[in-house]
């Protein structure tokens, strides 16, 4: 019976990383869940919502939310057992978490003055890619190539 190899430290910072990540998405999407703050309130009657349909947006967008942490979640899960199609799942969902996040946080650093959660999204995608370049790194690769190997290995 062979041992089993420890995780390249990429793999291990990559799977942090991400945890990290979708434990924010959580917390967002309980936040939207649970209803909006007075300025949300204040911009949501500007654009002619009416105090229903705020928290009725509200409700889907803690959903959706949600439902991208479960995904996200499952690939973290399987970065952390090594599976390479978790690996690529996860550099396309991060990858694409990361344009969306600076695409909609770029009007709100660049406006006058700027928004003052602008910056949180600047961060999210600054993570999402600091994701993608940890699992990019040939350490985490080849520590999942082993890893699969192995697995490949043991189920024959």
């Amino acid at each position: 019976m062979s041992t089993r190899r420890p995780p390249a430290w990429s793999t291990i910072a990559a799977t942090g990383l991400m945890a990290v990540i979708i434990a924010g998405f959580v917390a967002f999407a309980v936040a939207s869940l649970r209803g909006t703050d007075d300025a949300a309130s204040r911009e949501a009657g500007l654009l002619g919502l009416t105090a229903q349909a705020e928290n009725t947006a509200g409700i889907i967008v803690g959903i959706v939310i949600l439902a991208v942490s479960l995904v996200t979640l499952a690939q973290c899960v399987g970065v952390a057992r090594r599976r390479q199609g978790a690996r690529h799942a996860a550099l396309v969902t991060f990858g694409t978490l990361a344009l969306l996040s600076l695409a909609a946080a770029v009007p709100g650093v660049t406006s006058s003055p700027p928004r003052p959660n602008a910056w949180y999204g600047v961060l999210v995608g600054v993570a999402d890619l600091a994701v993608v370049g940890l699992l990019l790194l040939p350490t985490t690769a080849d520590d999942i190539e082993l890893a699969e190997r192995e697995h490949d290995r043991r189920a024959a």
